[in-house]
């Protein structure tokens, strides 16, 4: 079994927000689009109407930060991970809102009615579960009709290819982020389609503008438990690596990314 999709691998891995964070800031100091993805997702996302939402793979909340006063007074927002160390800072952050609820839940056994949510809401998640058809099934159940699904994942071109071609030049013989994500862009409509009747896709137009190429170190280190071979030696070598390219770009690496909005009912 891959390890980005090993239950094992994905509980060390968010054992608590401390690699989720550093990725997230990463991409939030180099991003070219200064269009915030949590706001641009609410501006693409309707849930001004929606009564009760289900974010599953939540992490710590985040994407909720400063977004709470989108809901409707009288709305419930349930936030859910499988993982419990991550899902403890979300309950921390949110103890105090009454409107949000934080439970434990496996994407592929919902533990919710039929017809429960007006929107259920996959950030960045899809790509970590084992049986993708089978969580896509659990979210549809869940959704009460008419309801939306909201999923955002990356594509196959992006940062995770230039990772792989990158790690590749040090370390000819390295898998790590060699495979592309169990759910993307590339085959997310094709996915979603087999229990939504319509499913649109919106991109987020992006790219990362490096100025620190230890930054992409750092990037690649909070990964480990998720992608083989991420040694020290390795990341020693990737630290000479990218800073060479940064020098031969006149100071910065440019990365594309591909990133994007599936909404499906």
């Amino acid at each position: 079994m891959d390890k980005i999709i090993n239950p094992d691998a994905v509980r060390q891995q968010y054992a608590d927000d401390h690699n989720l964070m550093v990725r997230a800031h990463f991409h939030q100091r180099y991003n070219t689009n200064h269009d915030d993805l949590r706001d641009w997702f609410f501006e693409h996302a309707s849930v001004a109407h929606a009564r009760r939402i289900l974010e599953v793979g939540c992490g710590n909340g985040d994407l909720w930060q400063n977004h709470l006063d989108l809901l409707p007074l009288d709305a419930t927002l349930t936030l859910s991970d499988f993982a419990v160390g991550i899902l403890q800072k979300a309950q921390t952050r949110f103890a105090s809102n009454k409107q949000v609820s934080v439970v434990q839940v496996d994407v592929q056994e919902i533990p919710f009615p039929d017809n429960s949510f007006d929107v259920v809401i996959a950030n960045h998640v899809l790509h970590h579960i084992a049986d993708i058809p089978q969580a896509i099934a659990e979210m549809r159940r869940v959704l009460r009709p008419g309801g939306t699904l909201y999923a955002l994942a990356n594509g196959t071109n992006g940062l995770e290819h230039y990772l792989h071609e990158a790690i590749r030049q040090v370390e000819p013989t390295s898998t790590a982020f060699a495979q592309n994500l169990p759910f993307n862009l590339q085959n997310g409509q094709a996915l979603l389609s087999h229990d939504f009747a319509e499913v649109t896709e919106t991109p987020y137009p992006n790219s990362l503008h490096v100025t620190d190429p230890h930054a992409i170190v750092e990037y690649v280190a909070s990964t480990r438990d998720m992608q083989s071979g991420i040694t020290d030696d390795l990341l020693q070598e990737l630290d000479q690596y990218f800073a060479a390219q940064a020098k031969k770009n006149g100071g910065f690496i440019d990365i594309k990314k591909e990133i994007g909005l599936f909404r499906a009912q």
